[in-house]
């Protein structure tokens, strides 16, 4: 505020701006503006994602007579699949029930899971491991032959 202004006076005053073309307006509001949209097609779309999660279906027999020491807390499981070899830090209590579960309800009779977070250098984070007895699929009636 200039010293010869009053302060009613410097409320009441307006800022004037240079007068600008037309065209330099419009150039600048050009600028300013974002771009107009444009219809997406298929092949502009685009998705993003946190982190890569796995759940790879284990073959039981590989579980078959495994002997886990106790007191042995963790162990890295090495996986070979799609010629990659997936290492996952697994809890050792996690590891004996599957082992129970494959003596218990045999190496047909179970689905093991193990699942996780895939990282890089081909490691799991988060893994953990399950192991699910299979239900039996339900038979169908065979209908009595008519006339026998």
């Amino acid at each position: 505020m200039p010293n010869d202004m009053s302060p009613v006076a410097a409320q009441n005053a307006t800022l004037s701006l240079p007068n600008v073309p037309s065209k330099v307006h419009d150039r600048l509001a050009q600028a300013v503006a974002p771009p107009p949209e444009r219809p997406r097609g298929f092949n502009d779309t685009r998705a993003s994602a946190k982190a890569i999660k796995v759940s790879l279906n284990l073959d039981p027999l590989g579980f078959v007579g495994v002997k886990v020491p106790d007191g042995m807390p963790r162990f890295t499981l090495p996986v070979d699949v799609a010629g990659r070899k997936i290492r996952a830090d697994l809890n050792c209590k996690a590891i004996r029930k599957a082992v129970a579960a494959v003596k218990e309800f045999g190496p047909d009779g179970v689905a093991i899971v193990l699942t996780g977070q895939l990282e890089k250098g081909d490691t799991l984070s988060s893994a953990g491991l399950s192991a699910m007895p299979k239900t039996p699929k339900p038979q169908s009636e065979v209908p009595a032959e008519a006339g026998s």
